[in-house]
């Protein structure tokens, strides 16, 4: 018995399916670029309403990074005068920007 090699040709149906795993990427491109811009749309919404769920209107949430003495002083403050540290920070700064003139930041510095 001999055996036969048999030469693959570009029509062979053989050739065919051992390249059934190639595709066109641009597809996939857009389809990711797609998914992309989708998550990004979601992330920013989820954000807005991350910043403001359960606070009354006109409040935000904003994390800061203070003194471990300050933190400690407004704290005890708060405990002393059964305020909250939220309504304590608030009167801090609003005692601090009292009389002040403040200038808006430019359009294209906004952070």
């Amino acid at each position: 018995m001999e055996y036969e090699k048999k030469k693959i040709r570009l029509g062979d149906s053989n050739l065919d399916d051992e390249l059934s795993f190639i595709r066109d990427s641009r597809e996939d491109a857009k389809k990711e670029e797609k998914e992309k811009k989708e998550n990004q749309l979601k992330t920013s919404k989820k954000e807005k309403d991350s910043k403001t769920k359960g606070l009354k209107e006109g409040f935000t949430r904003k994390t800061f990074v203070i003194k471990e003495e300050f933190l400690e002083k407004i704290e005890m403050f708060a405990y002393w005068e059964r305020l909250t540290v939220t309504e304590v920070v608030n009167l801090i700064l609003e005692e601090f920007f009292r009389n002040k003139k403040i200038k808006s930041i430019p359009e294209k510095k906004l952070l």
